[in-house]
C-alpha cells in the first residue's frame, strides 16, 4: 500500500515536471526551428532534448541519494536504540538501492521529458513566424489547457494515495479472528555461530521454553525460527 502510494506520488512530480518542461520547449520554439532551418533532423533535436532532460533527472537523482544517506543515519541515531541487537548493520543504502534510484532517475526524467522532446522537434520555421505574428492567444490557450490538466491529474493520483494510506490504516484494526490479549511476541538476534548450527538452535529453543514457561503468570510458551 505505501509503495502504490510513493508510486502515485512520484507521477505527480513527473505531471509537474512534464508540464515544466512543455512550458520551457513553447518558449524555445524560436531555438528549435532555428535548429531545423540550419539542417537538424528531428532524431538530432530527440536526442538533443531527452539528453538534457535525462542530465536533470541524473542530478535530481544523486540529491536524492544524497539525501536518502543522510536521512538514514539520522533516523538511525533517532530510533536506533529501539532496534533489535544487530539489525542497526543490516538498515542502509546498498547498492541495490543505488542501482534502483539510477534506473528510476534515468527512465523518470525519460519520462518526463517525452512530450517536450517530439512536441519542440515538430516546429519548422514557418509555424514559428506564424505564432510570432498571431498566435499568442492560442499559445496562452494551450498553456492554461497545459496547467489545467496537470492539476486535474495531479489532484487524482493525491486522492488515489490518499486512499492507499487510508485503506492501510484501516487494514491495522481489522479483527484478526482471535483474542490477543494477554499475549507477548518478541524477537531475538542470536550469534551467527548459534544460527549455522540446527543442534545448538533447537537446544536454544528448548531452554528459552523452559525458562519462559517457568516465569509468574506464563501459561503457554511457543517459539519458531526461519528453518
Amino acid at each position: 500500500m505505501l509503495m502504490a502510494a510513493v508510486a502515485l506520488v512520484l507521477l505527480v512530480a513527473c505531471a509537474n515536471v512534464a508540464n515544466l518542461l512543455v512550458l520551457s520547449s513553447e518558449r524555445r520554439t524560436g531555438e528549435m526551428a532555428l535548429r531545423t532551418a540550419l539542417g537538424a533532423s528531428r532524431p538530432r533535436i530527440h536526442r538533443l532534448l531527452l539528453t538534457e532532460t535525462a542530465v536533470l533527472g541524473v542530478l535530481g537523482g544523486a540529491a536524492g541519494l544524497a539525501i536518502t544517506f543522510l536521512g538514514v543515519d539520522l533516523l538511525l541515531g533517532l530510533v536506533g536504540d529501539a532496534l533489535p541487537a544487530g539489525f542497526q548493520d543490516r538498515v542502509g543504502v546498498d547498492a541495490r538501492v543505488v542501482g534502483f534510484a539510477t534506473a528510476l532517475a534515468i527512465g523518470t526524467s525519460l519520462f518526463a521529458g517525452f512530450l517536450p522532446a517530439f512536441r519542440g522537434a515538430g516546429v519548422t520555421l514557418a509555424q514559428r513566424i506564424r505564432s510570432t505574428a498571431g498566435g499568442v492567444g492560442s499559445s496562452r490557450r494551450a498553456r492554461g489547457a497545459l496547467i489545467a490538466t496537470e492539476v486535474a491529474f495531479s489532484m487524482m493520483l493525491l486522492a488515489g494515495a490518499g486512499l492507499l494510506i487510508l485503506t492501510l490504516s484501516r487494514l491495522q484494526t481489522v479483527d484478526k479472528g482471535f483474542d490477543d490479549h494477554g499475549i507477548l511476541t518478541l524477537r531475538l538476534q542470536v550469534p551467527d555461530e548459534v544460527e549455522e548450527s540446527r543442534v545448538v538452535w533447537s537446544d536454544f529453543h528448548h531452554q528459552l521454553g523452559e525458562r519462559i514457561g517457568a516465569l509468574p503468570g506464563v501459561t503457554a510458551v511457543a517459539t519458531s525460527n526461519h528453518f
